[in-house]
């Protein structure tokens, strides 16, 4: 019975961590994490636009 009883606890702490929670499980951070990559992926392709509109200007005249 005990090993039952240790099987059920275990069991509860991973489901704390695959379930969202109140922010502190693992799940609700592989969300935030994979929400602040998306934002930055966003920021990084719009500076590489900007590089590459930057780039194909011709060079100022002196």
């Amino acid at each position: 019975m005990q090993r039952v009883a240790s099987l059920e606890s275990g069991l509860a702490d991973v489901k704390h961590e695959v379930e969202h929670n109140d922010g502190s499980s693992l799940k609700d951070s592989a969300k935030r994490t994979e929400e602040a990559v998306k934002g930055l992926t966003h920021r990084v392709n719009g500076l590489a636009g900007q590089v590459d509109s930057l780039s194909r200007q011709p060079p100022p005249s002196s």
